[in-house]
């Protein structure tokens, strides 16, 4: 089952997982889980009238035995084993990164981290960031402000740079440290198919790695390149389309809300409702779902109604393959 995609569900009170067919993998029987990444994934159990954390394989058994903490909102991202490593939070309250044995690299000496990324991992000590390399080593001193929007993971590197913040301005650094390009905009974006966003809240240039400009626009824009393209909202009429990195508009504005593309499918939203779109703005799926994710490996988690608690897993035809079922929770 290594290389088989589980998607978590929650049944009863209780997180399992299921595969792309909607069959029951894992029999839910967790208070809280991650999804899977190198045939591991974070799972909370409740022993002796508290929570403890550990990770499971692909058949539910336990790889590592849960005896960290299970605070795993503090992060603000999925904790999952990134190059071997993965980020768990100690008896003290605070973050250090073990291996795929549960061996520690590091000390459980960090508020917040985040997974690793490209041999780095973003950590945080007294509200400042900075970055461990694998062996623990803290090779960039923790310097910086909080990451962009507040999502921890804004700060990982990509393509061989990271987004910095100081004193509420955004630049890049390399991997030793170095920065490379000045820290000094009030809007930017993580590098994402060779380019990123630099500007302010209305406006600005798309930069290469090298810093060189290859466009500019006078749109709103909102995130990063995913397969080619990015969500703005247009200077005219304010409604999200999809431009190219040629700065043209593949996607015509006109919807209310738009997400990023993965697997050649977004979110859009009209009516105050979401649905999602082909690579060519094409509807195909009706927006009917008071919140829906992105597609991954062929499913997408959606709410239907809140009031109601219609939620699942769907296909990209838009069919239920899982509908979680409306039952009171256990202790």
């Amino acid at each position: 089952m290594l290389n088989m995609k589980l998607f978590s569900i929650h049944k009863n009170g209780r997180y399992g997982y299921i595969d792309k067919t909607g069959e029951i993998c894992i029999t839910p029987k967790f208070y809280k889980v991650f999804e899977f990444s190198e045939g591991l994934a974070w799972a909370a159990i409740k022993i002796d009238d508290t929570y403890k954390a550990g990770f499971i394989d692909t058949n539910g058994d336990w790889a590592i035995e849960p005896k960290f903490e299970w605070g795993w909102i503090s992060t603000l991202v999925d904790i999952k084993f990134n190059q071997g490593l993965a980020p768990v939070m100690a008896h003290n309250r605070k973050f250090q990164f073990i291996d795929t044995v549960g061996n520690a690299i590091t000390e459980p000496i960090y508020d917040k981290v985040s997974n690793f990324s490209e041999d780095r991992a973003l950590v945080c000590k007294d509200k400042k960031y900075g970055y461990i390399d694998r062996e623990g080593n803290e090779i960039i001193p923790c310097q910086y402000d909080e990451p962009n929007d507040l999502i921890i993971s804004e700060g990982d590197f990509y393509e061989g740079l990271a987004l910095v913040s100081k004193n509420g301005e955004y630049g890049y650094i390399d991997r030793d440290g170095n920065e490379v390009m000045p820290i000094k905009y009030i809007k930017a974006s993580r590098f994402s198919e060779g380019v990123a966003f630099i500007g302010g809240f209305f406006g600005g240039s798309f930069i290469n790695t090298k810093g060189d400009t290859i466009m500019k626009t006078d749109h709103t824009v909102f995130g990063d390149f995913h397969e080619g393209l990015v969500v703005c909202a247009s200077d005219t009429n304010g409604l999200i389309g999809y431009i190219d990195k040629t700065g043209e508009w593949k996607i015509e504005p006109q919807f209310k809300g738009g997400g990023r593309f993965s697997e050649g499918i977004a979110t859009f939203k009209k009516g105050g409702k979401t649905g999602y779109i082909d690579n060519t703005g094409k509807i195909i799926i009706e927006a009917k779902f008071e919140n829906a994710m992105p597609f991954k490996n062929g499913l997408a988690h959606v709410i239907e109604s809140f009031d109601d608690d219609i939620r699942g897993y769907i296909n990209t035809k838009g069919d239920y393959v899982w509908l979680e079922e409306n039952e009171e929770e256990e202790e």
